[in-house]
């Protein structure tokens, strides 16, 4: 393996790391301190807007000289408007009702009950284009479902997207409960392998017994 992909896989285990060590946390959060942590990531985000936006200049005028199409340079925009609308969005999240953890589906013969249950994944990735607004988007769907996560973007988005991922970590830490460990970190796609994978003839495809 080269010495950068060596570096790389360690940086990711790192991350995942860290994010396994504050799932727990997020798993076992009350509804009420999930959604006080979606408001502490809003207020955050409209807090940092001129850091935020200064980021972004920076990430656009790199797009500009390195020749990205209009429509890329469009997707990694961001203005007052547009921070406004995931500070927004955020808000909405955290008065979305949670959904129960156990739910009864129907009564079966013999006396048994069918029901769905429902529970944290853990840590999840997430890869996504250089798209800032979008580090938002996962982190906040992340929270809500309790689940910590890795988040790696395009490298043209790597400035603004580190501001609003650092505020989406630091207030969901300490929110205004302080029971919530929020496990998010950003990874720039520049810097990891692409993944390797084989996939095997459908005869050797076995059944899942799950």
């Amino acid at each position: 393996m080269m010495a950068d992909e060596t570096q790389a896989t360690e940086a990711v285990r790192t991350a995942a790391r860290a994010a396994r060590a504050a799932a727990p946390s997020l798993a076992g959060a009350a509804d009420g301190a999930i959604d006080a942590a979606l408001g502490a990531m809003a207020g955050a985000l409209q807090d940092a807007a001129a850091a935020v936006l200064a980021a972004n200049a920076d990430d656009m005028r790199a797009a500009t000289d390195n020749g990205l199409p209009a429509g890329v340079r469009d997707r990694l925009r961001l203005d007052e408007g547009r921070l406004k609308a995931m500070a927004a969005q955020l808000e909405i999240l955290a008065g979305v009702e949670p959904e129960p953890a156990s739910r009864k589906i129907r009564d079966l013969p013999g006396g048994l009950v069918l029901s769905e249950r429902r529970r944290p994944v853990g840590v999840i990735g997430a890869n996504f284009e250089a798209r800032p607004n979008v580090v938002v988007d996962i982190a906040s769907q992340f929270v809500k479902s309790r689940n910590a996560g890795v988040l790696r973007t395009g490298s043209a988005a790597i400035r603004s997207a580190s501001v609003p991922a650092s505020r989406a970590r630091t207030s969901g830490a300490t929110g205004t409960t302080r029971t919530i460990a929020c496990g998010m970190y950003l990874m720039r796609k520049g810097t990891l392998p692409r993944p390797r994978t084989t996939t095997p003839p459908a005869s050797k495809l076995q059944p899942s017994t799950m």
